[in-house]
């Protein structure tokens, strides 16, 4: 959404943005689109939940490996040691520099309006809460994301539902 809201508040237009936002669930939630039509994949690619279900009736749990860039971006070292181990990879990257090269180089980064934010959390609560439930049943390590402010998972689910070292 970010890319979409710096493009809308270059045109001064923030509401074109809730607009668009506001029409792509309505499109969804009424059944006239899919999570698979191209014309909503800018809401719909959030949804990790969808892609988690078809590749786990496509391949066995083991040959998958789910890892968040909150934690590569926090932790890069670790994370490039869980996927090498995951891989049965030995050695790796000899470099100790493992930072973040894809930041955004805007000076000024375009926010979504409070009213966008509320709209795509109220979307995607339920499609989160569904991906905190297959991590737990598959015991993959995830942590909860900050923005999840639905009341109902932050008294079902721990901050960290699992530890992260896998």
């Amino acid at each position: 959404v970010s890319l979409v809201a710096r493009m809308r508040q270059e045109d001064g237009n923030d509401r074109e943005l809730a607009s668009l936002v506001v029409e792509m669930i309505r499109k969804v939630q009424s059944g006239e689109r899919s999570l698979e039509d191209f014309d909503v994949r800018l809401l719909t690619s959030g949804v990790y939940i969808h892609g988690l279900r078809k590749w786990g009736q496509e391949w066995p749990m083991e040959q998958l490996l789910l890892l968040q860039a909150e934690t590569l971006f926090s932790e890069p070292r670790a994370t490039v040691e869980r996927i090498l181990n995951f891989l049965n990879i030995q050695g790796g990257p000899a470099s100790s520099d493992y930072g973040v090269f894809n930041r955004n180089p805007l000076r000024h980064r375009a926010r979504a309006t409070s009213f966008v934010n509320r709209t795509l959390d109220a979307f995607f609560a339920a499609y989160n809460l569904e991906l905190y439930a297959w991590c737990l049943r598959h015991a993959v390590p995830f942590t909860v994301w900050p923005n999840a402010s639905d009341a109902e998972s932050a008294q079902i689910l721990p901050r960290s539902l699992l530890p992260l070292a896998a």
